[in-house]
């Protein structure tokens, strides 16, 4: 988020346009939010109120898959993270217990 033209080329190798370092920041902060949301999520007793918030993050993850996949510039490795990522919230929602101690 401080550097956003430095950040940029690890995403793409197209040339950035006149948006792209306020849209790459709004990006960053978005990723803040959602690492603390994912954070927590081993820390609660009941997954009922996150899955709403884990389920619209899913939907991000495979919006984000589809729109990676007809670019040429973009790494593999952000496939494998989206995938990797989805698969953790998938196991969040639909099997808590194996995230979340629900014990009392």
């Amino acid at each position: 988020m401080a550097m956003p033209l430095e950040f940029l080329p690890n995403l793409t190798s197209a040339a950035p346009g006149a948006a792209a370092p306020e849209l790459t920041r709004l990006l960053g902060g978005a990723w803040i939010v959602i690492a603390l949301i994912l954070a927590s999520v081993p820390f609660l007793r009941d997954v009922r109120a996150m899955r709403s918030i884990l389920i619209a993050i899913m939907v991000g993850d495979l919006l984000r898959i589809a729109a990676l996949m007809p670019s040429k510039d973009v790494h593999p490795g952000h496939f494998v993270l989206s995938s990797v990522f989805f698969a953790y919230r998938g196991a969040a929602v639909w099997r808590p217990g194996w995230l979340i101690r629900t014990e009392a």
